[in-house]
């Protein structure tokens, strides 16, 4: 296995943590659906850290739950790569930096195929709707706060694929791009950096309209791989 990446693959980025608001709603859900939901959002917004204990007694209590949902959540988001069993327990999983690699690179091909779908699947009102995504002024989006260009790269990300209309895409596309990093990474971008991803999705939402499937695949693959050639350079600046 390569070097672990402790608490994400920006080792020292801390202070770029990013407050992300998450809609989070129980009604008529079960309480293990309720509880992997709740864990798997608190891993994923960086709440428990990489490598954090994660001990049954104490989640029961903050989330009001048993020990059974509990237990089915942390089995679930071990399926998921999220946890990990250890020493008769569970901690947040360490992702190494060739895990990081593998994980962009099938994201690269998951969402360039969305891409390729959504041209072909797409409604006009689902277009207009990824098209409003972006309606304020990207100049002030970047100039603004930053968490809120993270909430809406995972935004169009999302919408891309739901635009496929493809459930069995848009579920492996869930599990392959809902990890810590991907929000602390974006938290981290400088401004030119995030002007450069939000031309770019431009780029793909123009494709997607114009009905362009090779060139809407190229650049959403394009896209992602962009941002795993950024996740290696901070990642080899903290080692």
């Amino acid at each position: 296995m390569g070097d672990r990446i402790p608490v994400s693959p920006m080792r020292g980025y801390e202070r770029y943590a990013v407050k992300v608001e998450v809609v989070h709603t129980v009604d008529n859900v079960s309480s293990g659906e309720q509880a992997y939901r709740s864990l798997r959002r608190d891993i994923i917004l960086g709440r428990h850290r990489p490598n954090q204990r994660l001990i049954e007694e104490e989640l029961c209590e903050e989330l009001g739950l048993s020990r059974t949902p509990i237990r089915q959540a942390l089995s679930r988001l071990e399926v998921e790569g999220l946890v990990e069993s250890h020493r008769r327990g569970w901690r947040v999983h360490e992702h190494t930096e060739g895990e990081v690699k593998e994980i962009y690179e099938v994201r690269a091909a998951l969402e360039g195929y969305a891409a390729r779908l959504a041209t072909e699947s797409a409604t006009e009102s689902e277009i207009g709707d990824l098209a409003a995504i972006y309606s304020e002024d990207l100049g002030s989006l970047v100039a603004g706060p930053r968490g809120r260009l993270v909430e809406l790269n995972g935004e169009f990300h999302r919408t891309i694929t739901k635009l496929a209309h493809n459930e069995r895409l848009a579920d492996l596309c869930e599990m392959n791009g809902s990890f810590a990093f991907n929000y602390q990474l974006a938290a981290t971008y400088s401004d030119e950096e995030m002007m450069g991803s939000l031309t770019m999705h431009q780029a793909i939402l123009a494709a997607v309209a114009s009905g362009n499937g090779d060139e809407a695949e190229r650049l959403a693959r394009e896209h992602v791989m962009t941002s795993l050639r950024f996740a290696q350079r901070r990642m080899e600046a903290t080692f």
